[in-house]
């Protein structure tokens, strides 16, 4: 995959058409309308040197198996956010988001992964878009979202809903907001990341599947042509989820959250909370959450372990939606 120097492309991404000089390998939907905001990648040459400056926010992580940093500056008109782990700068305006590369041969693939993870979030939260930690599919006309959990495999009960025949939202990030008095979500992409034991699962030739990144080595489900479908339209949402496998459980229960509990969970589950708590996007976002809790209600699922278990678990959640 590499930058093109002449020709464009326009996508789908998170419910905005996006113009960009990248051919993504993330499976994205092409679009034909104006762009409603751009995304460019050129050689780090004529950017400004922000390296002497004191950042807003700063914070390690791990990527390509060693320790890197991820800083954020923010300016009048613009901000900033740098990732050493591939040398690049992102610079966020309100329609256009351009991404400077100092390394001509750098790891595209993960400076996507990048973008599409936390540069989008930020931008899309600079616009009062509240991105979650989520999955979400989509029953009769409306969104059902599921809450990241390390306990309780959001991928997985979302594919196993596109089985009984709804339609992929989003996976693993997902775009919220509050208009007109409802609370929308937006789609992200058609594409799924399953571990290669999970993908086996729901794809009959799970082994020719691509993965995400050498280390990290998810399997890319391309929603609509490898399995399942997938909507791309903004959905009012019905009910957020918040699934939690349990190994001694005897059965598949689902109960109401207090509204308390939701929002705990929902700042928990925002996808870039910790790089937001700075100026006026903290406030802003909460004012969100808050009335994501007000609006929408909430429900635990807990359920059984094991592949044996998911058509009953869909069942179960089928019958809750439909019972309002």
């Amino acid at each position: 995959m590499k930058v093109s120097k002449t020709k464009k492309f326009i996508y789908s991404i998170f419910g905005f058409k996006v113009e960009s000089n990248m051919p993504f390998s993330t499976f994205l939907l092409e679009a034909e309308e104006e762009p409603d905001v751009s995304f460019f990648c050129f050689p780090a040459t004529g950017r400004r040197d922000v390296s002497g400056l004191t950042p807003v926010y700063k914070r390690e992580f791990r990527s390509l198996g060693k320790g890197a940093t991820f800083i954020l500056h923010r300016f009048k008109g613009y901000d900033v956010l740098h990732f050493s782990d591939i040398n690049a700068d992102f610079y966020i305006e309100d329609r256009k988001i351009t991404c400077y590369l100092s390394d001509p041969e750098v790891d595209l693939t993960l400076m996507e992964l990048h973008l599409l993870g936390v540069v989008f979030s930020y931008w899309l939260e600079c616009r009062g878009i509240v991105v979650l930690h989520a999955s979400s599919v989509v029953a009769g006309d409306r969104a059902v979202v599921f809450l990241n959990s390390s306990r309780g495999s959001k991928s997985v009960i979302a594919a196993t809903l596109l089985e009984k025949g709804l339609l992929l939202l989003s996976d693993d990030m997902l775009p919220v907001e509050f208009t007109e008095g409802r609370v929308m979500a937006r789609p992200s992409y058609p594409q799924m990341r399953l571990w290669p034991e999970d993908a086996r699962r729901f794809i009959r030739n799970a082994k020719k599947c691509k993965i995400v990144h050498p280390l990290y080595p998810k399997c890319r489900i391309f929603v609509g042509q490898e399995f399942g479908s997938f909507c791309n339209s903004i959905r009012p949402v019905e009910c957020i989820y918040l699934p939690e496998m349990m190994s001694d459980s005897k059965g598949i229960e689902i109960v109401d959250c207090s509204k308390r509990e939701a929002f705990v969970e929902l700042i928990g589950n925002s996808y870039i909370a910790k790089i937001l708590q700075v100026e006026k996007l903290y406030k802003q976002r909460m004012q969100l959450l808050a009335e994501i809790v007000r609006n929408v209600p909430f429900r635990k699922i807990r359920y059984p372990a094991g592949f044996s278990q998911l058509p009953s678990l869909s069942e179960a959640i089928l019958d809750s939606i439909s019972s309002g």
